[in-house]
């Protein structure tokens, strides 16, 4: 009898090739992707091995072989009956040996079969869809375990074991892999190799140029010394804006790379716009760091096409002389996303690693195969900050080394953090800044402070009724100024009124289409960034924006008005003047923060933090950073109380509860621990969907595709549509109308207009103008989306 584990497309195979297929991929992954640090978290190579090679024994079974032949049935699934061979076959019963590497087996497919199945699986009624009464199917599930186990020289004693939670998880996600690669026969390429460097001298090779050497930063030149004692498992840099974090993060993952290990690099960011950002900086540092052979890279994002560095590599279809190269099919497989040698993305997509949701242990083994870095740690509110903490208690028992990068981290939030990371609850920290903090496993937590290199900078409160005025007066002598409002609204107010004036204005916000924004940040690059120069573009020009520019670009402002917001935002703001080395205007040579008040700031912001930074704030008339940095963030969010204290503590708690509705348990729980307990949740699509948006706690939104009127989608290819996307303002996202948006819109789009991506289309008019649910809306290149209420 023959017995099949597919059938597609008149191409048989048999179980037996199969699991054999599928051992021979687990030895490729184990030869060529697997990094050391992973592979010592996998454990005993050989058990790894049978795993993947024996997981669908249960193929070889009536139910699935009547299944296969086309006599679809109810029956449980193959892996529940793999879990059941493999139970009888070490003869695990239930209260005494381990069953652990069932588990691993029987999740296979991304979840678990419950208890009440596997129990059935145990009835009489059971026996004979299973193969267990029949001599010929007992014999052959016997001979396909025998053959396993002699293809790799094992016995069963080297098979029952009790497998903590953490390598199940990561076991069962190698075996999903490996069952991919045999399935598909595609490949997920290589791992990088790290070399060790010469921290003296590894910064200029790495940033500097023949006619421009790099000189390292004293924050830089700390690390060299930091690392040159030994490559901690954790690493936390606390330095004020500009000091050369980037840099030093990339260095230190480098060399954390090489000690423990690692195959690849995650680099979390708080926006779309900076993972952009930091797309490009990391492709070019993977052309100076001695790739020996080429790497897979990707932007992790929905709108990753925006980047014209990542669209450049996509062109070459998979070209490797380059040295990175884009793999369509991980690319294309959001569980797949984490694999790529060299990732750039949003936090989102690490915090995605700890929701629940069917196939989490793929995301898990490409996590665990790399060195982390995240970047803006301070940027995550008290929703985010749970899914953060269990990201590190995740990433600290897969023994991954990790980087944060921080300009105004509480010690409050820093502690949790390393307690997380280290499972311990007794650390400590003090209150210095800048600081470079080192953790290991052995749980030696040391504070290492570092010299700055920022200077004093002048914190004045004005009114915000007149900042045309005000500007006017700063830049007589020329100079950039930027103006970051909390709201849209009025941005796009400010910016009117400037033009109004006659300045020399350019607005950036949220409200445009991705191709318009995407310009705009790079026209705003070239005119403010590290390599702007006093020319006619740069001089007197006045940019105008939201909270982009808080984080997301390298901004260097001459001053700079903004409204009052918490006062670690507020810092990062700050942050943007005088950033880079270079001649000032003569009025402008100490850099100046006006101060704004914005009425509606407190629907971003609760009103407790923004009167504590009023409060902290009001008997001042200078910062001195970076000295103050450290004791104004902790004053701000650990010090006496303020008005609205009690409502600000209830919304913190909620926020907390709320997120762990998605939330994946801890790898440190107590008591005996089992992957199919861990999978214990409802799987539907319904909650896949739900689930992939719970990492933020955002209010829903609409996105939408701009189409002119005489335009089809027969005219613009799939590039073209996302470029054209863009999120309508909250207003259309509250609950109460969200509804009628949607049909609205749907409604107002013709059938040849219509895609089957699901795509909602906002048609504008001849004049670049639309009507929507009691709003009008007009849209420009130069102002983004504006709307209003019809009359």
């Amino acid at each position: 009898m023959e017995f099949f584990a597919k059938n597609r497309n008149n191409h048989t195979e048999s179980v037996e090739e199969h699991l054999l297929n599928t051992l021979r991929a687990s030895e490729a992954l184990l030869d060529s992707f697997i990094s050391p640090n992973l592979a010592q978290c996998l454990g005993d190579t050989d058990f790894a091995k049978f795993c993947a090679g024996i997981h669908d024994i249960g193929k070889a079974s009536p139910e699935f072989q009547n299944h296969i032949r086309g006599n679809f049935s109810n029956k449980p699934w193959h892996n529940v009956i793999s879990y059941e061979i493999l139970r009888r076959r070490l003869n695990l019963s239930v209260p005494q040996l381990d069953k652990s590497i069932c588990e691993v087996i029987d999740a296979h497919h991304g979840k678990s079969s419950d208890t009440t199945m596997r129990n059935n699986l145990r009835k009489a009624s059971y026996e004979q869809q299973c193969g267990f009464d029949s001599n010929v199917y007992q014999a052959e599930q016997t001979r396909l375990f025998d053959l396993i186990k002699a293809a790799l020289n094992i016995d069963n004693n080297a098979l029952v074991r009790e497998l903590s939670l953490p390598r199940q998880v990561l076991l069962a996600g190698f075996v999903i892999l490996c069952d991919w690669i045999a399935s598909s026969g595609r490949v997920v390429g290589n791992s990088w190799k790290p070399v060790a460097s010469e921290l003296s001298t590894v910064f200029n090779d790495r940033f500097g140029e023949v006619a421009k050497p790099f000189i390292p930063r004293p924050l830089q030149s700390a690390l060299a010394d930091v690392l040159n004692a030994g490559a901690p498992n954790l690493l936390i840099i606390e330095a004020p804006m500009g000091e050369g974090k980037t840099e030093a993060a990339l260095v230190a993952a480098e060399t954390m790379a090489s000690r423990f290990g690692c195959g690849g690099l995650y680099f979390a960011l708080p926006t779309q716009a900076s993972s952009n950002a930091m797309f490009s900086r990391i492709k070019d540092w993977t052309g100076r760091i001695g790739l020996d052979e080429p790497q897979t890279i990707d932007l992790l994002h929905g709108k990753k096409i925006v980047s014209g560095d990542y669209r450049d590599i996509l062109d070459t279809h998979g070209d490797k002389s380059e040295g990175v190269y884009i793999n369509e099919w991980l690319a294309g497989t959001k569980q797949l996303s984490l694999f790529p040698s060299f990732v750039i993305g949003t936090i989102d997509q690490l915090l995605i690693t700890c929701l629940k949701q069917r196939h989490f242990m793929l995301r898990h083994l490409g996590m665990a195969n790399k060195v982390v870095v995240i970047d803006e740690v301070h940027a995550y509110d008290a929703y985010m900050n749970v899914y953060l903490t269990r990201v590190m208690e995740w990433l600290g028992a897969y023994n991954v080394p990790v980087v944060l990068l921080s300009a105004t981290l509480t010690v409050e939030s820093k502690q949790k953090l390393i307690n997380a990371y280290l499972n311990k609850q007794d650390i400590t920290l003090t209150n210095i800044y800048p600081v470079i903090t080192t953790a290991d496993k052995s749980g030696a937590v040391i504070e290492h402070a570092i010299a700055s290199t920022n200077q004093q900078m002048t914190v004045q409160l004005r009114e915000a009724q007149e900042p045309i005025e005000l500007l006017r007066a700063e830049l007589v002598d020329g100079g950039v100024a930027g103006i970051i409002c909390n709201t849209v609204k009025k941005a796009q107010l400010i910016y009117a009124r400037l033009k109004e004036a006659g300045e020399n204005a350019i607005l950036l916000h949220s409200y445009f289409k991705l191709e318009d924004r995407g310009a705009v940040e790079e026209i705003i690059q070239e005119r403010t960034g590290k390599n702007s120069r006093m020319n006619a573009p740069r001089d007197k020009l006045i940019v105008v924006g939201t909270q982009v520019l808080e984080q997301s670009l390298d901004l260097d402002f001459d001053v700079l008005i903004t409204d009052l917001c918490p006062m670690d935002l507020l810092i990062q703001r700050i942050g943007r003047m005088h950033r880079h080395k270079r001649a000032r205007p003569g009025k402008l040579t100490t850099p100046k923060c006006y101060l704004m008040e914005n009425e509606h700031s407190g629907l971003l912001y609760t009103d407790y933090l923004l009167n504590k930074t009023r409060s902290l704030l009001k008997p001042r008339r200078e910062l001195t950073l970076p000295n103050d940095i450290a004791a104004l963030v902790n004053e701000t969010y650990n010090g006496g109380a303020a008005d609205g204290k009690d409502e600000y503590d209830r919304l913190i708690l909620e926020k907390r509860e709320k997120a762990k509705t998605y939330l994946l348990g801890s790898p440190f729980t107590t008591g005996k621990q089992s992957l199919s307990a861990m999978l214990n949740f409802e799987f539907s699509s319904r909650n896949e969907k739900l689930g992939l948006g719970a990492v933020r706690d955002t209010q829903d939104s609409v996105e939408v595709v701009l189409l002119y009127a005489d335009e089809y989608l027969s005219q613009l290819d799939p590039t073209e549509l996302q470029l054209r996307t863009l999120r309508l303002p909250v207003a259309f996202g509250t609950p109460w109308i969200i509804d009628k948006v949607i049909d609205a819109l749907e409604a107002g789009v013709t059938k040849p207009r219509s895609d089957e991506l699901g795509n909602l289309f906002l048609v504008l008019d001849g004049n670049n103008e639309a009507e929507l649910c009691g709003y009008k809306l007009k849209y420009s290149k130069e102002v983004g989306l504006e709307y209003e209420k019809c009359e």
